[in-house]
């Protein structure tokens, strides 16, 4: 075969690529290594900064704790708000709120006002205490356990301009004795109506020291009891007496304390509960112009009715302040019918010469009268 043959036969077949080999070269590093060695690393970062943390220093109430304390201190001053308390009026000393209120303002109510309202925001009241002479409350709250803070009430010197209370105190029983105790009473220097029983021993030196004293001075009258005895020295008034046998002893009282200027009962709960008896005395004081207090020793009495009827001015008493001789009691009841008394009100108490009540009196009166309280004579209030 000749080569030109030879060549037309190989172009004649299928030719096939020429395979060529591949020049290599190092492999590229894998993309998920590096993110594996990134996340390495930052996973040794974050523990290292774990382990080197500390807290930063704090105060010694937790945020969690003052939370609470600010609700509490939020409700205690918003319920003195909205019983009246004006913003002027409050002022927060650290943990102490003071609020000075005048003296026409109610403690009792400011008291309940933010006890309740402490409670309900979830406080508590470890401590409260309220005070009768000088008046004050302080109340120590607090969250699970703790102390929060204290609220100290108290009077101010300023009035806000409303009427002051008025108040007449009638001392009955004088006559039986005189004694230093009586002496300081009267040597108080404050209006007092001192009810003299006419007829005793002390009666006439007891209404002199009274006049002296500038103190207001009124027949303490014996009058028949439903029940016992009363004092009878030709003044005592009894329902079987006639008319003007009545009338003949309340002319014999005036005559011999020339000086008083009304009356009122001694005992009395069966003759003040007559209204024929009662009708015979108002025509009496009518005629010596005046007054007639209803010292109120029964339920049944017709006196300040018949007094009205009479037109004879006169007043109910509003309680005794020493129904018992008892310190405590007669300090609470001062404070229940006077020191509770709504503004611009008036008030005729009645109490005894008695050395405890004396004993509270000359306490409690001149603290009474820092407070705003105007003691006036009985015969101011009566009408």
């Amino acid at each position: 075969m000749t080569l030109e043959s030879e060549q037309n036969k190989r172009a004649g077949e299928p030719r096939h690529p020429r395979l060529v080999p591949r020049r290599t070269s190092p492999r590229s590093p894998d993309r998920r290594y590096y993110l594996a060695a990134a996340l390495g690393v930052l996973a040794v970062i974050l523990l290292i900064a774990n382990l080197s943390w500390r807290p930063a220093p704090t105060s010694s109430v937790s945020q969690e704790a003052e939370q609470p304390g600010t609700r509490l201190w939020n409700a205690a001053a918003q319920a003195l708000l909205d019983a009246g308390v004006k913003p002027e009026w409050m002022r927060r000393r650290g943990n102490v709120l003071e609020v000075r209120v005048p003296p026409e303002v109610p403690l009792p109510v400011l008291n309940s006002a933010v006890q309740a309202a402490l409670r309900q925001s979830g406080g508590e009241i470890l401590m409260a205490k309220e005070e009768l002479m000088p008046a004050k409350v302080e109340l120590i709250f607090g969250f699970q356990h703790e102390p929060v803070g204290k609220v100290d009430i108290a009077r101010s010197n300023s009035r806000t301009g409303a009427k002051p209370v008025q108040v007449a105190i009638v001392v009955d029983d004088f006559g039986y004795r005189i004694d230093d105790d009586i002496k300081q009473l009267l040597a108080l220097q404050v209006p007092l109506t001192i009810a003299v029983i006419p007829g005793l021993k002390r009666s006439g030196q007891a209404a002199t020291m009274a006049v002296i004293s500038k103190k207001e001075l009124i027949i303490h009258m014996p009058m028949e009891p439903v029940s016992g005895r009363v004092e009878d020295n030709g003044f005592a008034i009894y329902t079987a007496l006639p008319d003007d046998e009545i009338q003949a002893r309340v002319d014999r009282a005036f005559d011999l304390l020339p000086a008083a200027r009304g009356m009122n009962n001694h005992e009395g709960s069966k003759a003040t509960a007559d209204s024929r008896t009662m009708r015979a005395v108002m025509r009496a004081l009518k005629r010596h112009g005046a007054f007639f207090i209803d010292s109120r020793t029964t339920k049944q009495s017709r006196a300040y009715a018949v007094a009205r009827e009479a037109g004879v001015p006169c007043r109910l008493s509003d309680g005794f302040l020493d129904a018992r001789d008892d310190e405590k009691w007669i300090r609470q009841k001062i404070w229940n019918l006077i020191g509770q008394a709504p503004a611009g009100s008036k008030r005729l108490v009645i109490c005894h010469p008695r050395k405890t009540t004396i004993k509270v009196l000359l306490d409690m009166i001149p603290k009474l009268v820092d407070q705003g309280v105007k003691f006036v004579y009985a015969s101011e209030i009566v009408r």
